[in-house]
C-alpha cells in the first residue's frame, strides 16, 4: 500500500487465525484459543467488544495492550500483537498449553489426591513470585491474582496474565 513502510510488520488481522474454541471470559472480553494459519502455532486471542466501552474503559483497555507490550520475562505471559476490527480490539497471547493452577488443582482432588505434590507447589510458587517480582520492579500492579490466572506450560512454568 502506498505511504506504507515496507520494513515494518503487518498487523495481525482476525482472519490470520483459526477459532479453535472458547477458553474463557471476563469482565471486559471473551478469550479464545486460535491458531495462526501461516505457521499453525496455537495463540490465546482476547476479544474486547471496545466500541461498547466508555473512554474511560477504551483507555484502560488500551494501556493494558502498551502495558502486555512492555513486558518481557519468561514468568509472564507473552504479548505478541494486538489489531481493531470493526469495533473489537483483539489482544493476541501465549498459549499456555497445561491450563491455569485452578484446573490442575481441580484435576488433583477429582483424582482423590490431598494437594499438589510438595516440590510441584514450590517449583509453581517460585516461579509466581519471580514474575510478581519482575512486574512490580516495573511499577505494574496485578489486580487479580488468583489460580485462575496463573497459566502453566509444558515446561512446567507458571505464568501471570
Amino acid at each position: 500500500m502506498e505511504g506504507e513502510d515496507p520494513e515494518s510488520p503487518r498487523r495481525s488481522r482476525k482472519d490470520d487465525f483459526e477459532m479453535l474454541g472458547r477458553l474463557g471470559s471476563g469482565s471486559y472480553g471473551v478469550v479464545y484459543k486460535v491458531l495462526r494459519k501461516i505457521d499453525q502455532q496455537e495463540y490465546v486471542m482476547k476479544s474486547v467488544r471496545i466500541a461498547e466501552l466508555g473512554a474511560q474503559e477504551q483507555d484502560e483497555a488500551i494501556n493494558e495492550v502498551k502495558l502486555l507490550a512492555s513486558l518481557d520475562n519468561q514468568h509472564v505471559v507473552r504479548y505478541y500483537d494486538s489489531f481493531v476490527e470493526k469495533g473489537t480490539l483483539y489482544i493476541v497471547m501465549e498459549f499456555c498449553n497445561q491450563g491455569d493452577l485452578q484446573r490442575m488443582i481441580r484435576r488433583y482432588k477429582e483424582r482423590g489426591e490431598k494437594s499438589l505434590p510438595e516440590k510441584r507447589i514450590w517449583s509453581i510458587f517460585i516461579q509466581i513470585v519471580l514474575g510478581l517480582h519482575y512486574i512490580h520492579g516495573r511499577r505494574v500492579l496485578h489486580r487479580d491474582m488468583k489460580s485462575a490466572n496463573v497459566f502453566l506450560s509444558k515446561q512446567g512454568g507458571g505464568g501471570g496474565g
